[in-house]
Order: C-alpha cells, then sequence, then structure tokens
C-alpha cells in the first residue's frame, strides 16, 4: 500500500511558515536579506552624510572675541571621545627640574591658603617664580644648590645645549604607543621663554635656541 509523503513545510527567516514549496521560503528570505542590506546602506549613508555636515558646519564656524560668543564653542567629538591626552610642561624650568612635595594643590589651598600654596608651590615649571619669593622652599633651594649669583637666565645655555640633540620622533611613538589621542606642548610659560622664533620677544635673551620645537 503506497503511502503519500507528508507535506513540505518551510519555516522562514522572519518566522513565518510556508507549506509544500521551499522555493516561497527561499524566496522570501533571499527577499527579507535584500530589504536589510538596503535599509543598512540606507543608514551608513545618512551617518556619513550627518558626520560630514556636522564637521562642515562646526570648520565654517566663526566667532566674536567676546565671552557669549567664545562660550558657545563646541570641541569635536573626537576629543569627547579621547581617553588620554598628554599636555607637556618643556622650557627652562626642565634644568633644575625641582619643587618641593608640598601636596595636592586644592586640599592644601583649603586647608593652608594662597600665600602658603605660592610659598610651597610643587610645580616644577613655577621654579622661576618661586625662586623670587623670600622664605619659601625654592627661594631657599636655588642658591644653596646653584649659588648666589646664579640667576635663572643661566639655565638658559644648559637649556638650549640640550635641545639640540632633542629627537621629537621619540616623543611622538612614546605618545602614539601608550594611546594618547592628543598632545599639548606648552610654547611659552610665565617665564617668558619663547619655543618658538620670534622678532618681537619682549626678552630677546628667552628664545630658543633650535627654531624647530615648534617653528
Amino acid at each position: 500500500m503506497d503511502v503519500a509523503p507528508p507535506p513540505s513545510v518551510c519555516v522562514c527567516c522572519d518566522g513565518t511558515v510556508v507549506g509544500g514549496c521551499q522555493d516561497v521560503c527561499g524566496n522570501a528570505d533571499v527577499a527579507a536579506f535584500k530589504y536589510f542590506v538596503r535599509l543598512l546602506v540606507v543608514a551608513v549613508s545618512l551617518s556619513v552624510f550627518w558626520s560630514m555636515t556636522a564637521s562642515v558646519t562646526f570648520a565654517n564656524r566663526t566667532y566674536e572675541p567676546t565671552t557669549e560668543s567664545l562660550s558657545k564653542h563646541e570641541v569635536p567629538d573626537w576629543f569627547l571621545d579621547a581617553k588620554l591626552g598628554i599636555f607637556v610642561h618643556w622650557g627652562v624650568y626642565s634644568v633644575p627640574g625641582w619643587a618641593p612635595l608640598t601636596g595636592e594643590f586644592s586640599k592644601v589651598v583649603a586647608e593652608r591658603g594662597w600665600e602658603y600654596w605660592f610659598l610651597h608651590n610643587s610645580y616644577a615649571e613655577w621654579y622661576y617664580n618661586s625662586m623670587k619669593l623670600e622664605g619659601g622652599d625654592t627661594y631657599n633651594y636655588h642658591p644653596a644648590t646653584y649659588g648666589e649669583n646664579f640667576t635663572y637666565d643661566d639655565f638658559i645655555p644648559r637649556f638650549n645645549a640640550a635641545i639640540t640633540n632633542w629627537n621629537p620622533q621619540k616623543w611622538a611613538k612614546l605618545f602614539s604607543q601608550v594611546g594618547a589621542r592628543y598632545v599639548v606642548l606648552t610654547t611659552k610659560h610665565h617665564d617668558g621663554f619663547l619655543l618658538w622664533p620670534s622678532k618681537t620677544a619682549i626678552q630677546p635673551g628667552r628664545v630658543a635656541a633650535r627654531a624647530s620645537v615648534i617653528g
């Protein structure tokens, strides 16, 4: 006795059940996949379009020299997404490279006040200012280490001699290896020493001998 085979059943990718014809199921799957691809292409295209539009708008934005105008400035998305950035303080103050270990800035100021902080300033880049504050740590450290007649400007030849062997590629490689998304170099601190060539420097002697530092 012949037994008729059971009707075929196809369950498509979208969950629908089609009975009796696998071709119908296959066609439905292909159509659904093509539809998904079209949606994906449209979504990606819109994303790229809006990103380019935002970039152009950001680049073409102008600001006035007023607090109201500058307060509307927005940083780019890549900066907001950056997890690590490096801020480099490098100048004449790097030669002595010294400051007392006073403690956390905000805590010291809150507990001891501003006068105490400046007398015991723990930022080495403030060496030029700190060495002039009578009674302060740097004020006492400087003559004891370099002599009574050694001035801040006497550090300049040492710095200028050192930067002739400076290799910026090594810095860039290191910054890249640690995953830094941006690097900021302090090109002039309060001591007035310039890391770029200038014909209008207020203190002509306080200019880096190597123009290629940032110039």
